[in-house]
C-alpha cells in the first residue's frame, strides 16, 4: 500500500470514528458535525475517481505546523505515512479536517450575498478547528493532553470551551468565548499577518 493510501485509510477511520461522530457545535458561522466530516471522506473518494476532491501528500507541512490543509491545492499535508496513530496526531487530523470541511461548504454554498462568503473570517475557521480538535481529544481519551498548557493559551482556551460544550448536541459556542479564542489565535506568530476580521481563504474544491 502506498504512503498516501495508508494515510487516507487512517484519516477516514478517524473522521468516521465514534469520537468524531460526537462532535456537534457551531462557532460563529461555522457548524462542525459528523455530516461535515463525512463530506470530507466523500471528497477523498471523489479525488480517487478523477473528480474534484481532496488529496493527501506526505510532506509539504509548514515548519511551524504539525499538519496542514492546503486550500489552494485541496490537499492534506502530513509529515509521515503513519501520522494519526498517536492521540495528539488525531487532534491535528480533526483540526485540518475542519478546514477541509469549510473549504467544501464554501464551494457548494457560497452565493452572492451569502453569509458564508461575506461574514466567515479566517479566525473563525481556525477557532472552530481548535475547538473541534479539543472536543475530539476529550471524546477520544477522556482527558486533556499533558502538553496542552505548554502549547499556548489558544489551546488552553480551546479545551476550556470544549469542556463547556462536551456532550451538548448542537452546542453554540458563546460569542465572547469565540472572540477570546480568535484573538489568542491571531496573536500567535504562526498567524502573523492575519487580522481578526480577515475573510476566510476557503475557495471550494476545484
Amino acid at each position: 500500500m502506498s504512503d498516501d493510501a495508508h494515510l487516507r485509510m487512517i484519516v477516514m477511520g478517524i473522521l468516521l470514528s465514534k469520537p468524531a461522530a460526537q462532535i456537534d457545535f457551531t462557532l460563529g458561522t461555522i457548524h462542525v458535525d459528523a455530516t461535515g466530516f463525512a463530506s470530507v471522506v466523500g471528497a477523498m473518494f471523489t479525488k480517487q475517481c478523477g473528480f474534484p476532491g481532496i488529496g493527501i501528500d506526505v510532506g509539504g507541512v509548514p515548519p511551524d505546523a504539525a499538519a496542514a490543509y492546503d486550500e489552494a491545492e485541496d490537499v492534506f499535508n502530513f509529515p509521515n505515512a503513519t501520522f494519526g496513530t498517536a492521540p495528539n496526531e488525531r487532534i491535528y487530523i480533526i483540526h485540518e479536517s475542519v478546514h477541509a470541511m469549510h473549504d467544501i461548504s464554501i464551494g457548494t454554498l457560497c452565493v452572492p450575498g451569502g453569509r458564508g462568503c461575506i461574514f466567515t473570517t479566517r479566525s473563525e475557521n481556525e477557532a472552530a478547528a481548535y475547538v473541534a480538535g479539543a472536543l475530539f481529544s476529550l471524546y477520544d481519551t477522556g482527558v486533556v493532553p499533558a502538553g496542552i498548557p505548554a502549547s499556548g493559551e489558544h489551546w488552553v482556551k480551546a479545551f476550556e470551551i470544549a469542556k463547556s460544550i462536551k456532550n451538548v448536541k448542537g452546542a453554540v459556542v458563546d460569542s465572547a468565548d469565540a472572540l477570546s479564542l480568535r484573538t489568542l489565535i491571531v496573536s500567535r506568530k504562526a498567524y502573523e499577518g492575519v487580522s481578526l476580521w480577515a475573510p476566510t481563504t476557503a475557495n471550494g474544491l476545484k
